[in-house]
């Protein structure tokens, strides 16, 4: 069953198109600097020579200093067969200190997901389709939206509240197959880094689809 028609669910496996080199985004208020985090397969946290490709749904997140700052990780459901009440998927979202910050958890196809600043809902009501290039959501009462940049094959990700909207988040592709998140220093300050990265899960996974 179908949640919601997800634009972006090919996006990981595209090949990078180079993606965003500069620390600097153009916003409503002007030029910001950006902080970037990267997501990378658990080995790389030890060996940064690691080439494993990339799992969404089974990673590590580093912060600007390379310090893990979250992980990523999900449980499936028991092999069919097994005998337990109800089969259910958990994704979640642990912060360094490994206190769980974000979940999505779900039975069959009624998902619902949950963050340090997103009350539990239904997933249907948190993602939404506007167009082929454009998701939307909404934290803490206030609209944003990821939407892909056609130049740079990167996810940016607006608030959508100002005019003109203002860019607070983009994520990119390196070649090695780690994925870049530069967010603005708002992002951090609002303590939505951990809602943001649920999103990303959620849409790049095709756990939302």
């Amino acid at each position: 069953m179908s949640l919601f028609n997800n634009p972006f669910s090919g996006w990981a496996n595209a090949p990078a198109m180079g993606g965003s080199a500069s620390q600097t985004h153009g916003s409503a208020t002007g030029t910001q600097s950006f902080l970037r985090f990267r997501f990378i397969h658990p080995a790389a946290e030890s060996d940064p020579s690691t080439l494993a490709p990339l799992d969404i749904l089974n990673c590590t997140v580093l912060d600007p200093h390379s310090r893990r700052h979250f992980v990523i990780s999900t449980s499936l459901p028991p092999p069919e067969g097994r005998l337990i009440p109800v089969p259910m998927t958990y994704i979640q979202t642990q912060d360094a200190q490994r206190t769980v910050v974000g979940s999505v958890e779900w039975q069959s196809s009624y998902p619902n997901v949950a963050s340090s600043v997103l009350p539990r809902q239904a997933l249907p009501a948190f993602l939404q389709t506007l167009s082929p290039s454009t998701v939307s959501f909404a934290l803490q009462g206030r609209p944003y939206a990821w939407i892909k940049d056609d130049n740079t094959g990167d996810l940016c990700c607006y608030d959508t509240a100002l005019s003109p909207q203002k860019n607070v988040a983009v994520l990119s592709k390196e070649h090695s197959g780690a994925m870049l998140l530069s967010v603005a220093p708002d992002v951090l300050q609002g303590g939505l880094l951990d809602s943001l990265a649920l999103t990303i899960v959620l849409i790049l996974s095709g756990k939302a689809n």
